[in-house]
């Protein structure tokens, strides 16, 4: 599942909520402007342009 934000790198508590209930089911938040990315309880918080530009190769 998929979450998607413009600069807010925080996991969002919607995003965590579905996580916890769907353990089997990958969690990745891409945000926009984001300096670091990192994974947090599973969830894993990455750039949208590098993560939608690797989609093409």
């Amino acid at each position: 599942m998929i979450e998607i934000k413009h600069a807010d790198d925080a996991v969002s508590r919607n995003l965590r909520y579905f996580s916890e209930r769907l353990p089997g089911v990958e969690a990745i938040q891409l945000v926009h402007q984001l300096r670091h990315e990192q994974t947090n309880q599973n969830i894993s918080v990455l750039s949208a342009s590098r993560w939608l530009g690797e989609l093409s190769t």
